[in-house]
């Protein structure tokens, strides 16, 4: 662990602004996000920090950037999600007009630019005969998976000791929503001093239960909120199994809601942007041919008959056929098998070569066959990719060449570009398949339907007849608010039994 003195240097631009900030770019905020910041302020004053659940797309960097300005934080450390570091950075710079020091991934290199002359050869951190030395700017950006890391907490906590006032920003915070992993309970050991407050930031406060919240309580207010335990039973309808909780239902909602009111802020997207373009959503209907359908059909059988046989829904062999399921209606290229693909084939037609578009799957070797598949139709058509695998530069570089219109069409897993992107310059959204919650879905909409949007957008999602795509669809909708994984695949087969039932096969 670093173990920072009082040699280390913060640098001019680490003290204070004597007035209000006059803003780079000459932009002002929307009234809703001065009031935001003001409130979020308010709140500092009474806990260790505030929570901002606004909206996907509403601007939530842009207010913690100002409110930082605002409260004159000598230092302001950023945990973000990797591929949006440079985002944020980029957007520190349009505001504030300042540069940012950034973490990368080299674990023998992470803090080259928080500390310049890091020598790693002697695991010191010097510069001549004048100790330790950080980076002139108060601006410092890491990934969200460095709260796992005891030596950037240590380093983070040496740094906030002797800059009081600082504050920690956590943006998509709903990573942390699991009080048990080394992550959020990393999030937890930071040492708010001093004066030093927490701003944790995400559209998604509820992936999967209620209970996704406590930790996010916690981080600001973790003497005056009750143990998790206690949260349980106060705001939640469940059981044990296997040893672990299982929720079923919000309990106490009126009061929790008010809790959560006097914490933060949370505004929905038709409330602070009612003068956004509309996005209409529709269902593109496709019935799979012969030798598909014969395939899809053989592993459908397959999975009814081991759960009938009484394997548990959550065992890997019985997800690993699901998950073939939902690959076969996607192309069954991907399991290997060469036969024509519904979704494929109706791709041609659901995408404009002269619209901007974005083409959303789960599953990174389809983005590859759909890539294929366009160029052989369009050869002047500009295709991207972003599917994890790229450096944050180059996913970064994508958004910019897509928001430029010098790519048409971008493709990439849900994963990947449901966080992060702005994207608005798209007119047109394409889900060749869902993920099982809604949060997820919902967000990857957002890249294209968020503040800059000056076009209607449209949102296209395939859905296969009869098959588990219908299933999955009907549950996802049901579990837009209360949403658990597990609980969507098992309501998923439950729907798939009956519309076999329906169809009159015998392992309904």
């Amino acid at each position: 662990m670093f173990n920072c003195t009082e040699e280390i240097y913060l640098g001019e631009e680490c003290n204070p602004c004597e007035s209000e900030p006059v803003w780079k770019n000459g932009k002002k905020l929307f009234s809703y996000q001065e009031d935001d910041v003001e409130y979020l302020l308010e709140v500092m004053k009474k806990y260790d920090g505030a929570l901002n659940f606004n909206c996907r797309g509403s601007g939530k960097t842009m207010e913690a950037i100002v409110l930082a300005e605002r409260m004159k934080a000598p230092l302001v450390f950023i945990f973000c999600p990797n591929r949006l570091k440079l985002k944020w950075a980029r957007d520190i710079k349009d505001w504030t007009g300042s540069s940012s020091a950034i973490t990368i991934s080299d674990p023998y290199r992470r803090y080259n630019q928080w500390f310049p002359k890091y020598d790693h050869k002697k695991d010191s951190l010097k510069m001549g005969n004048t100790g330790r030395m950080l980076a002139s700017t108060k601006w410092f950006i890491t990934n969200t998976e460095q709260f796992r890391n005891k030596k950037t907490v240590g380093l983070v906590n040496s740094l906030l000791d002797m800059a009081p006032g600082s504050l920690i920003i956590i943006d998509e915070a709903h990573r942390l929503r699991n009080q048990d992993t080394k992550q959020t309970q990393g999030a937890q050991s930071i040492k708010l001093i001093n004066g030093t407050k927490m701003l944790p930031m995400t559209g998604t406060k509820v992936v999967n239960s209620t209970l996704d919240v406590f930790p996010l309580l916690n981080l600001i207010d973790g003497k005056g909120f009750p143990s998790e335990s206690d949260f349980m039973r106060q705001y939640t309808y469940g059981y044990f199994m296997r040893g672990a909780y299982k929720p079923t239902g919000n309990r106490a909602g009126d009061h929790l809601r008010v809790q959560l009111s006097l914490r933060g802020v949370e505004h929905s997207k038709d409330e602070i942007l009612p003068d956004l373009p509309p996005m209409t959503r529709d269902y593109i209907p496709l019935e799979m041919e012969k030798r598909q359908r014969e395939i899809y059909q053989k592993l459908e059988d397959d999975l009814m008959i081991e759960l009938d046989d009484g394997a548990n829904l959550w065992a890997p062999n019985v997800l690993a056929k699901a998950t073939r399921l939902r690959q076969v209606l996607c192309d069954p290229l991907l399991i290997g098998i060469d036969a024509e693909s519904a979704k494929t084939s109706a791709l041609t037609d659901v995408v404009d070569p002269t619209e901007q578009t974005i083409i959303f799957t789960a599953f990174e070797q389809y983005v590859a066959l759909i890539i294929q598949e366009l160029s052989y139709l369009y050869p002047d058509l500009k295709i991207g990719r972003i599917t994890g695998k790229e450096s944050v530069v180059q996913s970064d570089l994508m958004q910019q060449e897509f928001q430029s219109k010098r790519i048409n069409v971008l493709v990439g897993t849900l994963k990947s570009m449901n966080e992060g992107l702005d994207l608005f310059a798209a007119e047109h959204v394409v889900f060749t398949d869902r993920w099982w919650n809604a949060a997820t879905n919902e967000q990857a909409e957002d890249r294209a339907h968020r503040i800059g949007l000056e076009h209607p957008v449209r949102v296209s999602i395939m859905m296969v007849e009869d098959s588990f795509d219908e299933a999955m669809e009907e549950v996802i909708k049901q579990k837009k608010v209360w949403s658990n994984e597990l609980e969507i695949r098992e309501e998923t087969v439950d729907r798939l039994r009956e519309m076999r039932a329906k169809r009159g096969l015998v392992a309904a």
